[in-house]
């Protein structure tokens, strides 16, 4: 071998192994957690994980659509590779490794590709809080946006003995949705409830909304402790910390996945009907208050309706409830006191005892808006 051969030979060793300690330096700057940042899209809530064994965790899920129902789940795990200095992560929704152009690497950021657009993560160390043994957790989530207008809203009561009300509605003339409910496995739901775990829900504030923007994605959710609202809170356009809708958004997907039976809009259950925000009015006609009740906490207190028992108590009306039936034309009031409920259930008046005041133990120390007429 000539000297200028062993020249080449030994300068290609070097390139070679010069991309070798790139790859290594580059997989071990990677391993970690990493969330999306500014702007806030769904891309501001992208989140992943990459791990040694070259394990792969996408925090919003991979999902496969057929463009009339909601995107079905496939899970979250998948496996990342590189060959030579490029990484490739496998998608179980389309069973193929995508190529994903990594721009910048640094311990602190992350700018890669993803889904044809220049996604910016930053690293960030997972947290665990204890919370309270909730009896209940209730999301109310609507799309305007990242959905396209495939379904309106799905609303769930998730109880502690893993029992489920699920509201999914499509349009009107959908005969795939409706009201359900089922059991939800027990893994399943201590994933569920593990997942708020990670949310930093006692730091979170109680709403959270984009400036100058009305049609976005729209999420609510409420924790109950004994009937009462430990706490509420709505997330519009993705402006929460992506933990926090990393929660709440496998509950969308939760009619995929588990054992359902529907439930005919009947009696009492009436009161489940394509409703999304409420609110409670006292007064007269020309002046009257009105007291906004917020999507998930309307679900709640409908779903005590629901499984209330029929008596023939007389109770003193204090204000009139009024969910916004934003489906039908029909006008729905009901009379109340907090515990007790009077509406009209096939054309004849049914009073509900919801066994405690809702609005003594939750609504009261709430804001009311005056009205003149």
């Amino acid at each position: 071998m000539n000297r200028l051969a062993i020249i080449i030979t030994l300068f290609l060793v070097f390139i070679h192994l010069l991309a070798c300690n790139k790859q290594s330096a580059n997989k071990k700057l990677l391993l970690g957690n990493w969330q999306g940042i500014m702007p806030h899209t769904e891309q501001f809530a992208a989140g992943f994980a990459f791990n040694g064994d070259n394990t792969f965790e996408n925090k919003q899920g991979y999902y496969t659509s057929n463009g009339k129902d909601v995107p079905t789940n496939v899970g979250n795990f998948s496996q990342y590779k590189f060959q030579h200095d490029s990484l490739f992560i496998f998608d179980p929704a389309t069973s193929k490794w995508d190529y994903h152009q990594i721009f910048k690497v640094t311990p602190d950021s992350l700018v890669m590709t993803w889904n044809s657009d220049t996604l910016r993560l930053t690293r960030y160390q997972e947290k665990k809080e204890a919370l309270p043994d909730f009896d209940k957790i209730v999301i109310n989530f609507e799309s305007d946006g990242v959905y396209k207008d495939i379904y309106s809203h799905i609303d769930v009561e998730l109880n502690k003995d893993r029992t489920i009300i699920y509201r999914y509605n499509l349009d009107e003339n959908d005969v795939g949705t409706g009201l359900f409910t089922g059991i939800v496995p027990q893994q399943q739901y201590s994933e569920l409830i593990d997942n708020f775990k990670h949310a930093g829900i006692k730091t979170l504030k109680e709403s959270y909304y984009p400036e100058n923007k009305i049609e976005e994605d729209h999420a609510a959710v409420t924790f109950v402790k004994s009937g009462k609202i430990i706490k509420s809170i709505t997330d519009k356009g993705y402006f929460a910390p992506p933990t926090f809708f990393w929660a709440y958004k496998p509950f969308i997907n939760l009619h995929q996945n588990i054992k359902l039976n529907r439930v005919s809009p009947q009696g009492t259950m009436s009161a489940l009907q394509y409703t999304s925000y409420s609110k409670l009015e006292r007064g007269t006609k020309r002046y009257k208050d009105a007291l906004f009740i917020s999507t998930s906490d309307t679900f709640l207190l409908l779903c005590y309706i629901a499984k209330g028992k029929i008596c023939n108590t007389e109770f003193e009306t204090r204000f009139q409830l009024t969910p916004n039936q934003h489906r039908t034309k029909k006008e729905f009031t009901i009379d109340t006191d907090g515990r007790y409920y009077k509406f009209m259930v096939n054309d004849k008046p049914v009073t509900v005892d919801i066994g405690f005041n809702f609005y003594d133990l939750n609504l009261a120390k709430r804001e009311w808006d005056i009205f003149v007429q």
